[in-house]
């Protein structure tokens, strides 16, 4: 349901490129997108039987995939839970396996950032895409000096925002893709514990009495150990945490079972490295963009990430006996590693002739 053409882009496109042959499982809410690239990839003369796109629901087409001898890597991206059932059986007939699933990252706001772009960066980083979007900062940690100014502004946008219908080309936030989606997921996961929107949110909402919508919501006062903070809701929820000093704003950002992605907000370059190093995520970033999606080598640190995999060795694993990474290039990192170890030699034998 997450941007279904990006992440099959991502994983097949170079894997067709190296020669392997890709079968795309699209989820069975959302297969036509991935039947719409099957139609283009047609008429751009691609080889029959390279690409196939196989729709149905994840446990009849998805575990034959996973348990067919004939398949030699799994490249998924989806929950937590489906992605530990396809590790153990993948482990039957020792397939690859590449795992993109769930996170709840941090959008980090210290109190000397451009106030202005932050908040506009926090309202994009969990709004973009409805919330449906593994990488979004769902956790806005916010320097206690400007908390009240942040959780305002970025409750006032989140009010101001409304829904669209999915021809409209607007900012604002479309429908999510089925009933079970929408209906009490913010209320359920927030009212529960005694957090109440800020101002904004908390309602799901129709357009002309269609679609599943949920509104744009901001719950401040969260805490570590609520499930707005630990939980991946996959919706437009944001929660709000606050810190003191910036060794409670880095144990903060650490304290999630999810270690994807990060966005640091300070107008002070040696704090958003210093911070960036101390946050354990894939790929953090000094003003971050509204897609946290990276185009090179990324390597998720905790337990729902990439499933132990390095991110150089994700991107960079080529065909060996039919058998492929989920992106089957030869790099430029390994092509950068070739030259530095020919310089290092030309170097050592310079100094050994003396």
């Amino acid at each position: 349901m997450e941007l279904p053409a990006e992440p099959r882009l991502v994983e097949g496109g170079p894997a067709l490129a190296a020669g392997c042959t890709v079968v795309l499982k699209p989820a069975h809410e959302t297969p036509l997108t991935a039947l719409l690239l099957g139609e283009i990839a047609v008429a751009a003369g691609l080889p029959a039987g390279a690409l196939n796109v196989v729709p149905g629901p994840g446990s009849t087409a998805g575990a034959a995939l996973v348990r067919h001898p004939l398949v030699d890597k799994i490249a998924f991206t989806g929950s937590t839970e489906v992605g530990q059932w396809i590790m153990r059986e993948a482990a039957a007939t020792v397939k690859r396996v590449t795992l993109e699933l769930g996170g709840k990252s941090p959008n980090i706001i210290f109190a000397d950032a451009d106030l202005p772009a932050a908040v506009r960066g926090a309202q994009n980083g969990i709004f973009y895409g409805k919330g449906e979007v593994c990488a979004a900062g769902s956790r806005l940690l916010v320097e206690q000096a400007v908390h009240d100014q942040v959780v305002e502004q970025v409750a006032e946008r989140a009010k101001s925002s409304r829904p669209a219908i999915r021809s409209t080309r607007t900012p604002d936030w479309r429908d999510r893709v089925a009933a079970a989606a929408a209906d009490g997921v913010v209320l359920h996961r927030g009212g529960r514990e005694g957090r109440r929107p800020a101002g904004a949110g908390g309602k799901p909402a129709k357009v002309n009495g269609k679609g599943y919508y949920v509104e744009a919501t901001v719950f401040d006062g969260a805490k570590p150990g609520m499930k707005i903070v630990d939980e991946e809701i996959f919706g437009p929820v944001l929660s709000v945490l606050t810190f003191a000093n910036e060794a409670e704003g880095i144990e903060l950002a650490n304290r999630s079972m999810y270690g994807l992605a990060a966005g640091i907000w300070t107008k002070d370059v040696q704090k958003a490295h210093r911070v960036a190093r101390a946050i354990k995520a894939g790929t953090s970033g000094s003003t971050p963009t509204t897609s946290m999606i990276p185009p090179r080598p990324s390597e998720a640190t905790s337990s729902p990430g990439s499933a132990g995999i390095s991110g150089e060795r994700r991107w960079t694993t080529t065909p060996r006996r039919r058998r492929c990474g989920s992106v089957c290039d030869r790099s430029l990192h390994l092509r950068r590693a070739a030259n530095a170890r020919r310089e290092a030699r030309r170097v050592a034998r310079k100094r050994a002739r003396g």
